[in-house]
């Protein structure tokens, strides 16, 4: 397996921002970030956009409006999402035959529904930076035109077409 994850947001990036402290891992922040990059970023950017990004970036010859996607929404979004999975991530361990709870010996335990409840904080700050970036590619769509482009139908992701994560019912529920 190749253990070099074409990355549009890195480790030394995340911890430049603050979001990751020096003591945590970059092997295992970059296995969160390229999780997260295919979970959440190509679920909202759509497979082909998604794909042209990493293309930029790896080749380090980004458009300034892919460099702008990055810098004021993509990179924030994916700083609280890793923020997120890094308190559960950091809490417990798989170890053996079980779960534990790791323990540093200059802090105090946080419960579940403490850790839960921060989690939820870092995912809903994460999801008003996807939000507001699929505003901004619908309203610059000539600059975006890999967004609405399915080359595999099976496979690809098509670009969130709502912008919002959540469901509203106006009126009486039949």
């Amino acid at each position: 397996m190749n253990n070099t994850y074409k990355l549009i947001v890195d480790y030394n990036d995340l911890k430049n921002l603050g979001f990751i402290d020096e003591n945590i891992s970059e092997k295992k922040s970059n296995i969160i970030i390229k999780s997260i990059q295919d979970i959440h970023l190509q679920t909202a950017l759509s497979t082909q956009l998604y794909k042209e990004l990493i293309e930029q970036c790896n080749n380090g010859q980004l458009l300034p409006h892919y460099q702008y996607l990055i810098d004021e929404f993509i990179i924030f979004a994916v700083g609280h999402y890793v923020k997120s999975e890094l308190m559960l991530e950091n809490t417990y361990k798989l170890r053996n035959n079980s779960v534990t709870k790791t323990f540093d010996s200059n802090s105090d335990y946080s419960a579940l529904n403490e850790v839960k409840f921060l989690q939820q904080e870092s995912n809903n700050k994460a999801e008003w930076y996807v939000n507001r970036m699929i505003k901004f590619i619908k309203d610059n769509l000539h600059l975006f035109p890999e967004y609405n482009v399915i080359i595999n139908n099976n496979s690809d992701i098509v670009g969130d077409n709502s912008g919002f994560d959540f469901n509203l019912i106006i009126g009486k529920k039949y």
